[in-house]
């Protein structure tokens, strides 16, 4: 039984309301963010079932990676690690983010042209141009235009 576009259209809007709302609100509770990402650690064996083939394979380590990383340079910059994490506060965790973004998405862009479906492929490779660069409109904090999460949403 298929569902009409309109079902997928709802739900999506719901679904990145909801994730922009969450996201939103974990840049204002970073306590609430830590123990949120603590929780999710638990979850780490469930991501692997049901991956067959090198493409579920890169996606899931790919994705959950930057994750953690994104996390422990958020939980960084809060104010509360002045010593402990000082390495994390400069611009090369930027970077590296920018260059695993850019490598998630030439992954798809890759497992497009295998199959043939070179419309995606291109627009994969046009994503990857137009990615804004980290040191001028990526930010971590409160109080910014264009959040490292939000770059991460839209891509």
């Amino acid at each position: 039984m298929a569902l009409p576009a309109l079902s997928y259209i709802v739900s999506m809007s719901i679904y990145i309301l909801f994730l922009f709302l969450f996201l939103e609100y974990t840049r204002e509770k970073q306590k609430f963010y830590k123990w949120f990402f603590i929780l999710a650690l638990f979850t780490l064996p469930l991501w692997f079932i049901n991956l067959h083939s090198w493409f579920r394979w890169a996606k899931t380590i790919s994705v959950l990676i930057p994750i953690c990383f994104v996390s422990f340079v958020r939980i960084s910059n809060d104010g509360n690690h002045s010593t402990v994490m000082q390495s994390l506060k400069k611009k090369w965790p930027m970077w590296i983010l920018y260059l695993v973004l850019m490598l998630n998405i030439l992954e798809a862009t890759m497992g497009d042209f295998e199959v043939g479906n070179y419309f995606n492929a291109i627009s994969g490779l046009i994503l990857c141009i137009t990615i804004p660069l980290p040191t001028r409109h990526w930010r971590i904090g409160k109080k910014t235009l264009c959040s490292l999460h939000q770059v991460y949403v839209f891509y």
